[in-house]
């Protein structure tokens, strides 16, 4: 892409220099706060980091996510469409969008109402670069960074860039048209790997249960199995675990994360948008070989063995074998993480419903776990491995290829709407459908 043909300095400490034609302003002279409420009756709208302003049955479907809004929406705010939203204590994380629609969103967030003659959608990019995040961080306020605020009086008298109209058009009907070859893009790759994650699944499950054995054969326990090696035993877990509620005097002991991706690891390896307590006084202890289970998302396979000593939420469930070498940990974390246990876990959790179920200990010691030998355990752990090495190398080599796509498209955004580039007016018309706004209300 071809640059300006004149650029000037800014004076900005997030960008060096604009074209020439472009000016600085501070947001003030962009939008003004719309605090309106008593619109209870529209849609619950919620502000994401990867995608903006979505609706709440959006976020919701095929989420282990859980509705977390108020039965009484009185004083929720009301968003119309083109308005920009912004969580003011996640701004600086990209937690920022525009809306295409009109709704309601929680007390906390802040609605951003055009003043004049712009297009949101530009800001909607800019605004979620990392570069302008980096200056909601520096412009929002708190103890640490799990309790910065960004309130609107500090954000108004924020600098941003301020293009001639019909660029600002432009540049969005061009973003776009790149956003949706890049969307299309990714979802071929998360297909294939989608592919390869049920491949490794019935891999684990044809080995975990035992189910290539040509041998003698007992009925499987749960359902889904039909049958196991008869000389594997099965017991409820009450016959196997018992269930540990040690605190943490200090919370100085490494934080804990369970997921139904990665099982228990440290929270310092995985990226969580998540805020951090205060502080961690009165968290469960944990050991390597303990079960830790999420008893609100077990049934969407939030749970597994830990390979670590540390902290874990007090509302999490923390089982341990009553005697030593009764489970190899390899085995007995494969087994749990199994689509027939997880199945097991959603008949056997309660509540209203399903984003509200709990798998409480008496149903977990209840449920029936096949136990193979120990030796035999072990060789199936290192087996099942063995067959997923090539298929974790192709996860991981696609999962690269994803990321690349996304640091390509983030960069192109960053030199697009900061004038870097120059979009040329055949790339900036491929598109219809994008409208600004004008003055409104």
């Amino acid at each position: 892409m071809e640059e300006y043909r004149r650029y000037k300095e800014t004076g900005l400490n997030w960008i060096n220099r604009i074209p020439e034609h472009w000016d600085v302003v501070p947001n003030v002279a962009l939008f003004e706060e719309r605090s309106e409420k008593g619109f209870e009756h529209l849609p619950l709208l919620a502000v994401t980091i990867k995608r903006g302003v979505i609706t709440q049955k959006e976020l919701l479907e095929d989420s282990v996510k859980r509705d977390s809004s108020n039965e009484d929406k009185s004083n929720y705010k009301h968003v119309c469409k083109d308005d920009l939203a912004y969580n003011k204590m996640r701004m600086w994380q990209g937690a920022v969008g525009v809306s295409s629609y009109e709704g309601i969103v929680s007390p906390a967030y802040i609605i951003l109402k055009p003043k004049i003659n712009i297009h949101p959608k530009y800001y909607h990019y800019l605004f979620r670069t990392s570069v302008y995040s980096k200056v909601s961080y520096q412009n929002s306020y708190g103890i640490h960074d799990d309790q910065l605020n960004l309130r609107f009086e500090d954000f108004k008298r924020m600098k941003s860039l301020l293009p001639p109209l019909m660029e600002q058009q432009k540049i969005v009907r061009y973003l776009d048209e790149k956003l949706s070859e890049v969307e299309k893009l990714i979802t071929i790759k998360n297909e294939k790997v989608d592919k390869l994650i049920e491949l490794k699944a019935t891999i684990i499950e044809k080995y975990i249960f035992g189910l290539e054995n040509k041998g003698d054969a007992q009925s499987g326990p749960i359902t889904g199995i039909k049958s196991i090696p008869s000389h594997w035993e099965v017991k409820r877990g009450k016959y196997y675990f018992k269930e540990i509620d040690k605190r943490s005097e200090r919370g100085k002991e490494e934080l804990l994360s369970v997921s139904h991706i990665n099982g228990v690891v440290p929270r310092s390896e995985k990226k969580i948008n998540m805020f951090m307590a205060e502080s961690y006084v009165g968290s469960k202890l944990c050991v390597p070989n303990d079960i830790v289970s999420n008893i609100m998302w077990a049934w969407a396979g939030g749970i597994g063995v830990s390979n670590h000593s540390g902290i874990v939420s007090p509302s999490y469930a923390v089982y341990r074998m009553k005697e030593d070498y009764l489970f190899y940990r390899g085995y007995l974390d494969m087994l749990l993480r199994t689509r027939a246990y997880i199945a097991e876990y959603n008949v056997r959790s309660t509540g209203i419903h399903k984003s509200r179920l709990r798998l409480y200990s008496n149903e977990f010691f209840d449920m029936p776990f096949i136990r193979p030998p120990y030796k035999e355990q072990v060789e199936i752990v290192n087996f099942i491995n063995e067959k997923l090495s090539n298929i974790n190398i192709l996860i991981n080599s696609v999962n690269k290829e994803i990321a690349k796509v996304k640091e390509y498209f983030d960069a192109l955004v960053l030199n697009t709407v900061t004038g870097r580039n120059k979009v040329s007016e055949e790339k900036g018309y491929g598109q219809n459908g994008n409208r600004y706004v004008g003055t409104r209300d």
